[in-house]
């Protein structure tokens, strides 16, 4: 996959714990490993058991309408990749807007994800599962809010080893 598919300033980690558990369980499912034994155990164990199967269903349903509906693919890193596809941005984004309630914006990122309109059916789906990751204490963040000049850092680092100064 090409490198500018990724956004490199944007870490996985650096989203928080909510963000990273919903981009590995999106790609898992993406890529066929919904059944996956740790899929279900990590979400078993982030989850309390009568939330954790229906978020892995929710989620499961998401990732096929975003697979079955859209008019164009959709850009996924592996599992554990760092990095987050533009792609992935905009399915994060979706979700962040649903837990804060802001349709429109949710609908904005699905529009340009699939080349057409939300469906009601993904409109709800996102919702509901924007909403149990919130019940949850899982905050999906905006990726782009996140966005980091590694090489910046770096070169911060680099000085305050040697100087002293940032």
């Amino acid at each position: 996959m090409s490198n500018n598919v990724f956004l490199e300033t944007v870490c996985v980690p650096e989203l928080g714990e909510g963000t990273a558990l919903m981009i590995w369980g999106f790609r898992m499912c993406a890529l066929g490993r919904s059944e996956c034994g740790c899929l279900e155990r990590c979400f078993d164990q982030k989850f309390e058991p009568d939330v954790s199967d229906y978020v892995v269903e929710e989620l499961k349903h998401v990732v096929r309408q975003f697979g079955n509906h859209g008019k164009r693919g959709i850009y996924l890193g592996q599992p554990n990749c760092i990095h987050i596809t533009h792609d992935e941005a905009s399915i994060l984004s979706a979700l962040a807007a649903a837990q804060v309630g802001d349709q429109s914006l949710r609908d904005a990122h699905v529009t340009w994800l699939q080349v057409m309109p939300p469906s009601l059916e993904l409109q709800e789906s996102l919702d509901r599962l924007a909403q149990a990751f919130l019940s949850s204490d899982y905050v999906i963040e905006h990726p782009l809010e996140h966005v980091t000049d590694h090489k910046q850092k770096f070169e911060r680092t680099l000085l305050m080893g040697v100087g002293g100064h940032a």
